[in-house]
């Protein structure tokens, strides 16, 4: 197995993350005060965009395969150090939280790195952390998951970190072709939200950090179970 490097927490490119906020911000202007839900609520509810990648089991995977159960959705990548670790640790905890309500939920993780991120990886990922049987981690080629990163306001800029701090801006398109790109070290500067998506395939909450308390997004989960 490859060596796993990833970025260091809290480096990303400005324009990157002003964008995604801006986003998510125009997103969520007609959110309106949901006590019920913990996370950020979206009023009225956005249709969630559909996809089709493939999973650690080498198995295509819709977003559509998952109507009529609650869907967990982030993005990660397994060479991430930090927060991806970190997002995935409270997803087990939110699905042992769940107990027998987990049945009725689908976790699912894109990743935000194809040209590492083979099935292959995905499933040592998910065996190493314990999710192999618990979630969807999902791959594909840079022009499968471009729409999907843009559909969700997903920044995924690949760079390498020089001496002194300087940054190497690197393009998806590129790794991916490129011989050296799976064994040379970069990493990715990307969000790890969690959506919340309802049985009918609508999106109803945002957590955009659920890495210090799993609790909320699990009261979340429970809300859209009983929905």
């Amino acid at each position: 197995m490859a060596t796993r490097t990833g970025p260091t927490k809290g480096v990303a490119f400005p324009v990157a993350v002003l964008t995604l906020s801006a986003a998510l911000l125009l997103l969520l202007t007609a959110c309106g005060s949901q006590p019920t839900f913990h996370g950020t609520p979206l009023d009225p509810p956005m249709e969630a965009p559909n996809f089709q990648l493939t999973d650690q089991f080498g198995q295509r995977t819709s977003l559509a395969d998952f109507r009529g159960k609650v869907v967990a959705l982030t993005f990660l990548y397994t060479s991430c150090p930090d927060v991806c670790p970190l997002t995935t640790k409270a997803l087990r905890k939110a699905h042992e939280a769940l107990g027998g309500n987990a049945s009725g939920v689908t976790f699912v993780a894109i990743t935000v790195d194809p040209a590492r991120d083979t099935p292959q990886r995905a499933y040592e990922y998910s065996q190493g952390k314990g999710m192999i049987e618990v979630w969807r981690f999902l791959t594909g080629s840079v022009e499968e998951l471009r729409p999907v990163w843009d559909g969700y306001f997903i920044a995924a800029d690949p760079y390498r970190q020089g001496e002194g701090g300087a940054t190497t801006r690197l393009s998806q398109a590129t790794l991916a072709q490129a011989s050296d790109g799976v064994s040379a070290p970069y990493l990715i500067a990307h969000q790890a939200p969690v959506y919340l998506v309802d049985k009918e395939g609508r999106i109803r909450v945002l957590h955009s950090d659920v890495t210090l308390d799993s609790g909320p997004l699990v009261q979340d989960i429970q809300t859209l179970l009983r929905d």
